[in-house]
C-alpha cells in the first residue's frame, strides 16, 4: 500500500472511531500493538468497538467501510463498493413503529443535512434470517479540507434487550389497563342490571296481574282476546329483556366469585345472546348442544371464554352475507369423560404461519385500532386455568374451529333440585307477610299479587321494618330487598339473628343482583331462599307458600 493511500486510510479510520472509542477496552487494543501495519491496527481497534460502524460517501451514499460489529448486527458479510440502499434492501429492512422507516429520518440523511452529530433511537432492523434488532444510531459528518462533508460515519448500538424489556413493560401496562377497563365495565354492567331489574319487576308483575284478572272472560269477548294477545306480546318482550339482563349479569360477576359446577350449555347460550349483535349480520348460528357433565369454575369466566370465541368467529366473517355463512357451536362428552366444546366458523381462515401465534397476547391480524390481540389469549388462559386446554384447526378460505376441552366437575348435570310444582308447595293457611323494598312500585305489585291469599304489610326501608320488629310485631314471611340504601337486607338479617332468630329464618330475599363481594358472600352463606328480580307472580306465590308450608 502506498504511503499516501495508507495515510488517507489511517486518517479516515482514526476519524471514524474517535467519537465511538471507549477507554474501557485497552487490553484488547494493546494486544495488537505489535502489528507493523498502522492501518490494520486502526481497523482492529474499530472491530473492537461496542458498536457497528460503517462509513459511506456523501452525498452519494456509497459504502467504503464497515466493522465486524456492523456485519453481526446486520447478519451479513463485509460491505462492498455499493450504495447504502442497494446493500441494505436484500438483507435488512429498516422500520419505525411497524412501518417502513421514512428516508428523511435515516441517520445518514439527518447527519448530512445537519452537518453535525445526530442520534436516532427508534430504528428496527428486520434481518434476512427473521431476527429483529433494535439499534440506537449515531451519525457523524466527516469534512474534507475545504469544509464540505465528504463522508458520513454511522454507529449502530444494539439495544435489543433494552428495547424488548421496555416493550414487554409497555405491553404489561396495556394489558393491566385493559383488565382495569374490563373490570370497570363489569361493575358498570352489574349496576345497570340491578337498575333495570327493579322496574322490570313491576312491569312483569303488573302484566301477570292483568292477565290473571282477565280470567276466563277472554274466550267470550273478541276485544278481550285482542287485549290478551297484546299482553302476551308485551310479556314476551319483557321476558327477552329479562334474559338479556340475566346474561349480562353472568359477565359482571365480582372478581372473587367462587367456583361452582357450571353447565357449559347455559354459559354458551348466555354468550350467544350477548354476541348476537356481532353475529346476526355475518352468519347463522347452528347449535348442536348435547348433554355434557358440569365443569368446575367461575360462571362469569367460563362465559367470557365462549363470548371471546364467538366474537372472534364473527369477526372472521365479512358482514352482509349472513345466509351464506355459519357459526357452529357443539358440545359432546369425550371417551375419557372430558367435555369438548367446538366453535366453528366459515370465515377467511388462518394462514399456517400465523396459526401458532393466535394465542399469543397482543397478537392480532386485525387492522390497527380494531383489535387488542387479547381475546383469544384470555380464552386460552381461562381454559388452562380451568385445568383444560384449547386447540385450533384452520384452512385459509374455508374457516376455523376452536376446541375447548375441560375436565368434568364430578357432579352430575342434573344435581340441581327440580322446581317444585305449585300444588305441592301450597300452604294451607293465610299468612302475614312483611314486604320491604325501596321501590314503591314493587311493593305495590307484591301487595296485589299476594293480597288475595295473605295479609301484606309494606315498608319502604329496612330501618322502618326493624322498628316494627323491635316493637314486637311478628310475621310469617318477610320479603326483603337485598340491596337498599342505608340499612340493607343483609344488615336486617344479621340484626334479626340476634333479636329474633325465627324472623331471620322466615326471610325471603328479593334481589336484582348480588353484585358486590359482600352481597355475593352473604347469598352463599345464608340458607334462606333468594328470588331473582324480575320475578313473576307465580314464582312469588309459590315461594311464599313454600315458606308457610315448611
Amino acid at each position: 500500500m502506498g504511503q499516501r493511500r495508507l495515510g488517507r486510510t489511517r486518517t479516515l479510520l482514526a476519524r471514524v472511531i474517535s467519537p465511538f472509542t471507549r477507554p474501557a477496552a485497552p487490553s484488547m487494543l494493546f494486544a495488537r500493538m505489535g502489528s507493523p501495519d498502522e492501518t490494520a491496527l486502526i481497523a482492529a481497534i474499530a472491530d473492537d468497538l461496542p458498536a457497528g460502524v460503517w462509513v459511506a460517501t456523501a452525498p452519494e451514499g456509497r459504502f467504503v467501510y464497515s466493522n465486524k460489529a456492523f456485519e453481526e448486527i446486520m447478519g451479513m458479510g463485509p460491505v462492498a463498493d455499493v450504495g447504502v440502499g442497494q446493500y441494505a434492501q436484500p438483507y435488512g429492512i429498516f422500520t419505525r413503529e411497524g412501518h417502513p422507516y421514512p428516508e428523511a429520518r435515516l441517520p445518514f440523511v439527518l447527519a448530512l443535512q445537519a452537518k453535525a452529530v445526530v442520534i436516532v433511537d427508534d430504528i428496527v432492523i428486520h434481518r434476512r434470517d427473521g431476527r429483529r434488532v433494535y439499534v440506537r444510531a449515531f451519525g457523524k459528518p466527516m469534512f474534507d479540507s475545504s469544509g464540505e462533508v465528504s463522508h458520513i460515519a454511522i454507529a449502530f448500538f444494539d439495544i435489543t434487550r433494552e428495547a424488548e424489556a421496555q416493550d414487554a413493560r409497555a405491553k404489561a401496562q396495556t394489558k393491566l389497563a385493559q383488565t382495569e377497563r374490563l373490570a370497570s365495565i363489569g361493575i358498570l354492567a352489574a349496576g345497570v342490571a340491578h337498575e333495570v331489574n327493579n322496574p322490570l319487576s313491576y312491569v312483569i308483575g303488573n302484566l301477570d296481574l292483568i292477565a290473571r284478572e282477565l280470567g276466563t272472560e277472554v274466550a267470550s269477548d273478541p276485544k278481550l282476546r285482542l287485549i290478551e294477545e297484546r299482553l302476551r306480546d308485551a310479556r314476551h318482550g319483557a321476558e327477552r329483556v329479562r334474559a338479556i339482563v340475566r346474561d349480562l349479569k353472568v359477565f359482571s360477576r365480582v372478581q372473587d366469585a367462587r367456583p361452582t359446577a357450571v353447565d357449559v350449555r347455559a354459559a354458551i347460550e348466555a354468550a350467544l345472546q350477548i354476541a348476537q349483535n356481532e353475529i346476526r349480520h355475518r352468519a347463522q348460528v347452528r347449535r348442536h348442544l348435547l348433554p355434557v357433565p358440569l365443569v368446575w369454575g367461575e360462571e362469569g369466566r367460563i362465559g367470557q371464554l365462549f363470548l371471546n370465541l364467538l366474537i372472534n368467529a364473527a369477526h372472521a366473517i365479512p358482514d352482509g352475507n349472513a345466509q351464506a355463512n355459519e357459526i357452529g357451536v357443539a358440545t359432546r362428552t369425550c371417551a375419557d369423560g372430558w367435555v369438548e366444546i367446538a366453535v366453528t366458523d366459515t370465515g377467511i381462515g388462518i394462514p399456517p404461519e400465523v396459526l401458532a401465534k393466535v394465542f399469543d397476547p397482543f397478537f392480532t391480524t386485525k387492522p390497527v385500532g380494531t383489535g387488542t390481540g387479547l381475546g383469544l389469549s384470555i380464552s386460552h388462559a381461562i381454559a388452562l386455568d380451568l385445568g383444560g386446554r384449547m386447540e385450533v384447526e384452520s384452512q385459509p378460505g374455508k374457516g376455523t374451529t376452536f376446541r375447548v376441552l375441560l375436565p368434568p366437575s364430578g357432579k352430575p348435570s342434573d344435581s340441581r333440585p327440580p322446581p317444585q310444582d305449585e300444588g305441592t308447595a301450597r300452604g294451607e293457611r293465610r299468612g302475614s307477610v312483611l314486604a320491604i323494598d325501596d321501590e314503591p312500585h314493587i311493593l305495590k305489585v307484591i301487595k296485589n299479587v299476594l293480597g288475595s291469599e295473605h295479609d301484606v304489610t309494606c315498608e319502604p326501608s329496612a330501618a322502618a321494618a326493624l322498628d316494627r320488629l323491635r316493637q314486637g310485631e311478628r310475621f310469617d314471611v318477610i320479603l326483603c330487598d337485598l340491596m337498599m340504601p342505608q340499612v340493607t337486607g343483609i344488615d336486617l338479617y344479621d340484626t334479626l339473628l340476634e333479636i329474633a332468630p325465627k324472623q331471620a329464618q322466615s326471610m325471603l330475599f328479593l334481589t336484582g343482583g348480588a353484585f358486590t363481594a359482600r352481597a355475593q358472600a352473604f347469598v352463599d352463606r345464608v340458607p334462606n331462599a333468594v328470588l331473582e328480580k324480575p320475578f313473576n307472580a307465580t314464582a312469588l306465590v309459590t315461594r311464599v307458600r313454600q315458606i308457610l308450608g315448611s
